[in-house]
């Protein structure tokens, strides 16, 4: 999940909080294209692809996640976390160097 945030960041030096909340629903919807592509691809009276079953559980993890005020991730509204996030090389140990806060979709 780091990874796919560290990723996607621009040249911003912070996000306010309405630009961060944005970004943590594009990341639950970031399979949306595939999710539809596959119920298409779906026939009758047939079971679901194992992939298509995966994605819809992802994103439901993730929608409850936000909404209920339990997605962490890096605190983006501070100029010092965004600056730490964008030089982490991706190490697992060092995840607690960096200031994770849940966030919370209204």
């Amino acid at each position: 999940k780091l990874t796919w945030f560290q990723m996607q960041l621009d040249e911003r030096p912070f996000y306010a909080m309405t630009d961060a909340l944005d970004f943590m629903v594009e990341y639950v919807e970031r399979n949306e294209e595939e999710i539809k592509s596959l119920e298409s691809e779906c026939r009758a009276n047939r079971p679901i692809p194992a992939r298509l079953s995966l994605l819809q559980t992802l994103r439901k993890k993730d929608q409850e996640e936000l909404h209920s005020g339990i997605f962490e991730m890096v605190d983006l509204t501070s100029v010092k976390c965004v600056k730490a996030f964008r030089e982490w090389s991706g190490d697992y140990n060092a995840i607690p160097l960096l200031k994770i806060i849940k966030y919370k979709r209204q």
